[in-house]
């Protein structure tokens, strides 16, 4: 099943109908590199939907487009679960998990994760089902070189680090990104983060694809699937959640501007 790539407008028909669509998850994409926030005006007026406590934060980041980019990833949150809900964002609130994942305080049946990538933020979105669920954005650039391989050995399973040395050397930069996602998403989806044995997760023999890939593995005496798709060809996004017959398919995948984003925050501001 290709994925289906939906407008804003689109987006919203969509969410309107999540009661009677039963199971449902989506993938949302902000481009955080967006020219509008390059205005002095655009940035502060956007950073007003957040929390004093949070803009502190923004601003304590040392670069700019680091500073925009936790700005996307913020307002993607609240902007998604809004839409996702139908409550303002002004009412979502949030607990931590057991290793501090953050979830929603009061609201059953939804869970989201969030992602910082290259050039885009991402969340993903699972409704109708209680589940834990991950999400990771991988670039082409975070691999350093083929001088640095035998570094990998420490993160990768014997197969994966295999997959890795034996592909064409014109893809080892895709590869490792694929690889990486996969391995960054499962941590999300646990919680653990950087606190994961990252070699212990094993993916075993892997192949670059195209545009979208699907796979199961059984991790943790569990079976979960996995979702990724090369959303730029330098950048990949995978998520994944526990193997269920009703969700296992392809994810819908939204790409929003930073007026899609504030537009629904002023509609339930």
């Amino acid at each position: 099943m290709k994925n289906q790539i939906m407008s804003y407008g689109d987006m919203q028909e969509s969410i309107r109908n999540l009661d009677r669509a039963g199971n449902w998850h989506s993938i949302l994409l902000l481009d955080s590199c967006h020219e509008g926030l390059q205005d002095a005006f655009v940035f502060e007026e956007s950073m007003r939907f957040l929390s004093l406590e949070q803009q502190a934060r923004i601003l304590r980041k040392k670069s700019y487009p680091d500073r925009c980019k936790a700005l996307c990833n913020r307002l993607l949150q609240i902007s998604g679960i809004s839409m996702a809900t139908g409550l303002p964002h002004t009412q979502l609130k949030y607990k931590n998990g057991t290793y501090g994942k953050p979830q929603l305080k009061d609201i059953d049946g939804l869970a989201f994760s969030m992602s910082n990538g290259e050039r885009y933020v991402a969340q993903y979105i699972v409704k109708g089902k209680h589940c834990e669920v991950g999400i990771d954005l991988a670039s082409t650039a975070d691999y350093s070189g083929d001088q640095d391989l035998n570094n990998f050995k420490e993160i990768f399973s014997s197969q994966e680090f295999e997959s890795l040395i034996q592909c064409n050397p014109t893809k080892r930069a895709p590869m490792f990104a694929y690889i990486w996602s996969l391995k960054e998403c499962y941590t999300k989806y646990t919680g653990l983060g950087l606190n994961s044995e990252l070699c212990n997760i094993d993916f075993g023999k892997l192949n670059l694809f195209d545009s979208d890939n699907t796979l199961r593995r059984r991790i943790g005496g569990k079976e979960i699937w996995f979702y990724s798709h090369w959303i730029t060809p330098n950048e990949v996004v995978t998520v994944c959640h526990e193997s269920s017959y009703d969700l296992d398919q392809n994810p819908h995948l939204h790409h929003l501007t930073l007026q899609d984003v504030l537009k629904q925050l002023r509609k339930t501001r």
